[in-house]
């Protein structure tokens, strides 16, 4: 899990792929498909670009992994 933010959404869906549900409930507030239009993005990119609408996103997906 170590790096997860620095990662793609692609390449932790690969290995990780109940977090597609977590990508998906931030497309209301996007207005468009997270996992279509940014699936080359990284968490903390999402972040850094976007922090209205994925502030936690990283804490979020952390806490989702660990289970």
């Amino acid at each position: 899990m170590e790096g997860l933010e620095q990662r793609s959404l692609l390449e932790i869906m690969e290995e990780y792929p109940e977090a597609e549900a977590l990508f998906r409930s931030y497309d209301s507030a996007l207005g468009e498909c997270v996992v279509c239009m940014r699936l080359f993005e990284t968490p903390e990119g999402l972040e850094e670009k976007e922090p209205r609408i994925f502030k936690g996103l990283v804490k979020a997906l952390e806490e989702l992994i660990k289970g």
